[in-house]
């Protein structure tokens, strides 16, 4: 690697040449030579000064769900927060925020506790820091409602600035005009509301964007700002552009004022498109109103001629349709129809639409319904695994379905969601219902990683699954594959592929432990889960390593360094023993945790005054119920 390199990553992560098709939700761009993650703000001003000592130009970004980046590769370094700048903190109706987190992720935390003013945010794909950047705003709400200060780091300095000096408009910020200061994090002022009212706005809302928007497409989202009473969408339309296609940048034909991705477009495509809509609308708008008159007149006048002349294929159509209807009326008897169409088996598709999966009608003919057909039509659907269609007494077709097991849904070049035998499907307008019962997946972009990941769902119960908010990646020092899930209840779940069937146990340990803030790990080996701080809280701690009586590392079987870590008891606090010292969780000789599964009772017996488990002799054996201990 270069010098620069060198020199970022020890203030951070790296990745090089990475697209920025991969970095933005219109899945357009170039490549960018650095892309960096630092990990605290003092990393941050570092990198920042170096950088402009070097004359090397940088560019911050958020999730990109508002971006159009060059076809051109970037030489500079990308610099990005999403990756350790993601934490969020309420007390009280006030909740302290990063600007990396997702803004979704905030407004579901800020719904389970039961605070409202996040809900319009609730379906926005994108972090804190650009939702700021932006005054993001849905359904007359913006940040400018609930934003109370803004923590920045502008010329050199980290300051708190209140949102009175944020200069909030219409999509705009004083972030705008000052495009060096960085957007560190913000606190944000909500008010207490019923959570029920709460979530079933949240969901109206993301159901009624998922059916008014085209996200099934790559995008940034709308593209123009709306003028003083009226909406962009219907001035695009009304100057014929609903479909308008340049390369495989398109208008949307669902929402116009989005311009989908609908393969490979490049970034002069949409630039070539944005042009020719600002072109066409500054020409309607140009035209006298006499010649527009003439050139209506004319237009109506063309559909009626073209009326006229295929009024005699009508009569023909009609006359045709309605012997066809005499026939049929003469020749069908009532006990010839289908009386009931009978769905077993689903649970997240519903029946209505598994019927029309099987374009079998409730009116149809019973015995010209073929099992065979009905059951190839069924599955063909990516959520059905099989299907038995069978023909009943009574004129009763009778559909029984096998539904996949879904993991959970997320972005890539499209939603989609994802099942346990590693498949996906698409996510469309027929399953809307069903996300809000899945959680959202971040990461996990490299193909064995998604399979791992699906494949450690195998054995979780769907019923844990629907407890899940978001699953994401968060390595550690020592496990870079570490799953991190957060849980509706507002809790964190860490494990790795091999232990995420574990979370089974969340909810159990989760309910008995007096420090909520607090995260629940999977055990190593037969251990099953333990409470202790989460690893973003005591990340800056140094790792204690174990060594011998002569002070010489031990290593486990793949030669690796063996962390030491330490008893939690069920509240949270650290296990101590007689001398005021924590008590480590033993290692066999091979190097793997020797976790004692009833450490709470022995300590509480105090067994492990002198640190280590001595049961004295003739003592009886303890035995306590439960799941195990932190």
């Amino acid at each position: 690697m270069d010098e620069l390199y060198d020199e970022l990553i020890q203030y951070g992560s790296v990745d090089c040449n990475v697209s920025f098709a991969s970095m933005t939700t219109l899945r357009i761009g170039g490549l960018a030579r650095y892309v960096f993650y630092p990990e605290s703000d003092v990393a941050l001003d570092a990198v920042i000064r170096l950088l402009k000592e070097r004359n090397v130009s940088y560019k911050l970004i958020g999730k990109g769900s508002d971006l159009l980046c060059s076809d051109d590769d970037y030489e500079g370094v990308v610099i990005r927060l999403d990756r350790h700048f993601n934490d969020m903190y309420f007390d009280g109706c006030d909740a302290t925020v990063q600007a990396g987190c997702s803004i979704i992720a905030l407004a579901v935390n800020a719904m389970q506790r039961g605070l409202s003013g996040m809900e319009f945010a609730s379906g926005i794909p994108g972090t804190i820091g650009g939702a700021i950047f932006m005054n993001a705003g849905a359904y007359k709400s913006s940040m400018a409602d609930v934003v109370k200060e803004v923590f920045v780091y502008r010329d050199g300095r980290l300051e708190w600035i209140p949102a009175s000096e944020c200069g909030f408009g219409y999509r705009c910020s004083v972030f705008q005009e000052h495009t060096d200061w960085i957007i560190l994090a913000a606190k944000i002022s909500l008010v207490e509301k019923d959570k029920e009212e709460i979530e079933k706005l949240m969901e109206d809302r993301r159901t009624r964007r998922f059916a008014s928007q085209p996200l099934e497409f790559p995008s940034c989202g709308s593209v123009f700002r709306n003028p003083d009473g009226m909406n962009a969408w219907q001035l695009i339309d009304g100057i014929g552009y609903r479909g308008k296609r340049i390369g495989d940048a398109e208008v949307s034909t669902k929402h116009c004022n989005f311009i989908v991705n609908k393969g490979r477009a490049t970034a002069q495509d949409y630039l070539v498109q944005l042009a020719l809509i600002r072109k066409k609308k500054k020409e309607k708008d140009d035209t006298p109103e006499a010649v527009q008159d003439l050139f209506d007149r004319r237009h109506r006048s063309r559909i009626d001629q073209d009326f006229r002349k295929a009024r005699p294929a009508f009569i023909r159509a009609g006359i045709l349709t309605a012997a066809i209807l005499v026939i049929a009326a003469y020749f069908l008897m009532p006990v010839s129809r289908i009386r009931e169409i009978r769905i077993t088996g689903n649970d997240y598709l519903s029946a209505d639409y598994i019927r029309s999966l099987s374009r079998v009608s409730a009116n149809g003919w019973y015995y010209l319904t073929v099992p065979s057909f009905v059951k190839s039509r069924v599955e063909d659907d990516p959520f059905v695994e099989s299907c038995k269609v069978s023909l009943e007494a009574g004129n009763t077709i009778r559909i029984d379905v096998k539904e996949k097991k879904p993991v959970g849904y997320r972005y890539d070049e499209s939603p989609v969601i994802l099942f346990t035998d590693s498949s996906a499907a698409d996510l469309k307008s027929d399953y809307l219902d069903i996300i809000a019962r899945i959680p959202m997946i971040s990461g996990f972009t490299d193909a064995e990683q998604t399979r791992l990941l699906c494949k450690a769902f195998v054995d979780i119960d769907q019923s844990v699954i629907e407890d899940m908010s978001e699953i994401s990646q968060y390595p550690l020092s020592y496990d870079e594959e570490t799953i991190r899930v957060l849980m509706r209840s507002g809790g964190y779940f860490i494990a790795n592929y091999f232990s995420l069937h574990k979370i089974k146990y969340y909810n159990d340990v989760y309910s008995q432990m007096r420090d909520k803030s607090m995260c629940i790990y999977a055990g190593d080996n037969n251990a099953t889960v333990f409470s202790m701080a989460c690893p973003w809280v005591s990340k800056t701690a140094e790792a204690e390593y174990w060594k011998d009586a002569e002070g010489n590392l031990i290593l486990n079987e793949k030669g690796e360094q063996i962390i030491v870590h330490y008893y939690y008891l069920k509240d949270g606090s650290q296990a101590l023993d007689g001398s005021g010292n924590p008590i480590r969780i033993p290692i066999d000789e091979k190097g793997n945790e020797v976790r004692d599964e009833e450490f709470d009772a022995h300590y509480e017996a105090g067994y492990y005054s002198s640190g280590v488990l001595q049961i004295p002799e003739g003592a009886a054996e303890i035995r306590t119920p439960g799941l195990g201990n932190a």
